[in-house]
């Protein structure tokens, strides 16, 4: 019996719908922590003589996370090491990094040979925020916050604890559903299809610019790619200008100090400026709390700008550089009719790397890791086309 079959993975499945759940911040989601670990343990105790050999064999993947951990690690260390402040944030980003390995691996080995990795995760992925927009619809008719932080805002957000990452969720929940519909039989396409106004719908009511913004690069990514009709052009000449309008008023509130905007940028400003102040190791995580100015929550509003003002600017430089790496690693990208699961692996990462300069959705980090690690194993794990030879 193979390891993905084992009878243990077969009963996890139950959790890997709960696992979803984590996707939509639900309170419970320590719990399911707790529960994968064991499973992982548990798993590894019963089929200890195999591991060594899968390990070896998806060699790849491992190389893969590293690359996406060492900054956080690197964060992480700087913080415990070189800091004078409070060590909780780096004791909670080494948790984070070491609990998104365990769901990503337990991931992994829940997929069977043979399957369709990619419509899979998709459906587990759109399971998860199907109930984000239950909750969302529950809060909206209802008037009940699940987070009781944000009781003042007219956005929603489900019951993620902000309606900036709600947003986004909802944005590639948006491009994930138009991908199930590419990618289904026809007699679940019209299921699929009928996801994409659902999730639309509950970005709107989030209002945020920046999941918006994230959306409309990525439909003019997959436009750009795509064999252009004259409808298509059309379409992308429209995902252009829309992002442009959207650019355009926020760099009016921005000139004119209004609204949040402008607060965030006076935050972006002080955030450049102390960063500076300690280079190398950064001024910590209690300086920051002067720049959090809105509800507590934005900070420099800027990821790549957090991480050179809490630890530095070799870690934010280094997790710069991984992000490069993986643009870098989806430069021969086929068109998107030719390989679904590829430009859509592409369009979640432009997505989220772009969003990351926009609403700073640290919340995201962890299902861009998963979600990610699987698509580019369903394509790296598939078989190579079979090529028959042309007969004279």
């Amino acid at each position: 019996m193979s390891i993905a079959h084992s009878p243990a993975m077969r009963a996890a499945w139950p959790l890997y719908l709960l696992w979803a759940g984590y996707f939509t911040g639900l309170p419970s989601k320590g719990a399911l922590y707790t529960l994968f670990e064991l499973l992982l343990l548990i798993y590894a105790l019963y089929n200890w003589r195999q591991v060594p050999g899968m390990l070896t064999r998806h060699l790849g993947y491992f190389r893969w996370l590293a690359c996406w951990t060492l900054p956080m690690l690197v964060t992480a260390g700087a913080q415990l090491f070189f800091s004078a402040e409070p060590r909780e944030l780096a004791q909670d980003m080494l948790q984070f990094v070491l609990r998104t390995m365990v769901l990503a691996f337990c991931l992994f080995l829940s997929w069977g040979q043979g399957r369709d990795r990619t419509r899979w995760l998709l459906r587990l992925f759109l399971f998860g925020m199907l109930v984000n927009a239950a909750s969302m619809y529950w809060q909206w008719y209802t008037g009940w916050d699940f987070t009781h932080r944000y009781e003042a805002y007219d956005r929603l957000s489900g019951s993620v604890f902000n309606p900036n990452p709600f947003g986004l969720f909802m944005a590639l929940a948006v491009i994930a559903s138009a991908y199930l519909t590419l990618l289904e039989q026809q007699w679940r396409r019209w299921l699929a299809a009928l996801l994409m106004p659902i999730f639309a719908l509950c970005l709107y009511k989030s209002e945020s610019r920046g999941a918006m913004l994230a959306l409309l690069v990525a439909a003019s990514i997959a436009l750009w790619f795509a064999p252009l009709s004259q409808g298509k052009r059309l379409l992308l000449i429209g995902a252009k200008l829309l992002a442009v309008i959207v650019v355009a008023g926020v760099y009016s509130q921005l000139l004119h100090r209004e609204g949040s905007d402008g607060v965030r940028w006076h935050a972006f400003q002080q955030a450049w400026q102390q960063s500076f102040e300690q280079p190398l190791i950064g001024v910590g995580w209690r300086t920051t709390e002067n720049l959090q100015l809105v509800d507590g929550a934005i900070g420099a509003h800027n990821i790549y700008l957090d991480l050179a003002l809490l630890s530095g600017w070799p870690a934010a430089l280094l997790f710069i550089a991984s992000c490069a790496w993986l643009l870098w690693t989806t430069r021969h990208l086929q068109t998107i009719a030719a390989n679904a699961s590829r430009s859509l692996f592409a369009l979640l990462l432009c997505a989220g790397l772009f969003d990351y300069s926009v609403i700073n959705s640290t919340m995201f980090l962890g299902m861009l890791i998963a979600t990610t690690l699987m698509l580019w194993l369903s394509y790296q794990s598939s078989p190579p086309p079979q090529t028959t030879n042309n007969r004279r």
